[in-house]
């Protein structure tokens, strides 16, 4: 008897942990699911675009002869992890970072349309978390920076065009050998009280405002919305 009522607490416990979750999960969150490309040629993780696809587009055809974005072994759990790499790379002539964005446009950094994947929680995210390595390089304007961050966007009627109403992020300047968490909080227009209908992640191995340094390395696992309080 003892047994079944037990059973019976950690359904109920379970069903209302569910119940009480009011945002989706992230796509992919752990990056265990990766796909060949065919405009690269290179496997490539499921549901975000990459330094390889963009510069690959954005040079109709020319494809990168570095791997920027890699799947990684080296993971926080599962089978892989992500690994962005800044590499000097020959085809580029240049130094670029590893990034990916979470969106249902490839072409999207070009378009000026960052309108990420459809929201579908029932509140507003209040963060993300997950894990992070780093290996931070030290360049002419002093040590690289890594980060991930968060857009929530709504597309306003009256203007044809999508608001940025949500913005969070996370970066550093120093290396971090071993899986640590971070978390960092989404915040929101004071103006705006209603849900955002896209979310956008973008996570880049590179300063864009100083200078991507060759071999920084920016490692990811286990990504999580954090549910809105």
């Amino acid at each position: 008897m003892k047994k079944a009522l037990t059973s019976i607490a950690l359904i109920a416990i379970s069903l209302n942990s569910i119940a009480q979750k009011t945002v989706p999960e992230v796509p992919n969150a752990g990056f265990e699911s990766w796909t060949l490309s065919t405009t690269t040629g290179q496997q490539e993780p499921d549901k975000y675009v990459t330094t390889e696809q963009l510069y690959t587009i954005q040079t109709q055809g020319i494809k990168p002869l570095s791997d920027f974005v890699q799947r990684s072994t080296t993971k926080h759990s599962g089978t892989y992890a992500l690994q962005l790499n800044t590499l000097n790379d020959a085809a580029a002539g240049m130094e670029l970072p590893g990034i990916i964005i979470l969106t249902n446009n490839p072409q999207g950094i070009f378009v000026d349309d960052l309108s990420g994947v459809p929201y579908t929680g029932t509140k507003k995210p209040r963060g993300l978390k997950g894990f992070y390595k780093a290996n931070i390089e030290e360049g002419m304007d002093g040590p690289d920076t890594v980060s991930i961050i968060v857009l929530a966007t709504k597309y306003n009627k009256t203007t044809n065009n999508r608001d940025f109403v949500g913005y969070g992020e996370f970066n550093t300047t120093t290396t971090q050998a071993t899986w640590k968490e971070f978390s960092f909080s989404i915040d929101y227009d004071p103006s705006f009280t209603d849900l955002p209908d896209s979310l956008t992640m973008v996570a880049q191995s590179g300063d864009f405002e100083g200078q991507a340094t060759d071999k920084t390395t920016f490692s990811l696992d286990d990504l999580v919305l954090l549910d809105s309080v």
